[in-house]
């Protein structure tokens, strides 16, 4: 069987999406700080920007902050090679 190449483009499914929303959490992150972070680890940018604006389109709070008090831009701004990832958080 063939594997499955990933074209440059393809959009999400919203089943896609939503395996990045965090339903529950354990250690006093928000929620919505953890679908960012889960979202950030596993989506190449353009899929990123895309659960961005799910996300927003949701209700969800871009400012939410992890048990440390940091929001998901803050976290992710700390990373080697998260530039593209930083600019889509900054303009949404």
């Amino acid at each position: 069987m063939k594997d499955k190449v990933r074209k440059e483009g393809d959009g999400f499914t919203q089943d896609q999406l939503d395996l990045c929303m965090v339903k529950e959490n354990y250690d006093g992150d928000d929620k919505a700080y953890l679908s960012l972070i889960k979202a950030y680890r596993h989506c190449q940018p353009d899929h990123f920007a895309q659960f961005v604006e799910y996300f927003k389109e949701n209700g969800l709070d871009l400012n939410a902050k992890s048990a440390n008090g940091e929001t998901a831009l803050e976290t992710i701004s700390g990373h080697a090679r998260s530039e593209e990832y930083v600019e889509i958080l900054k303009t949404a």
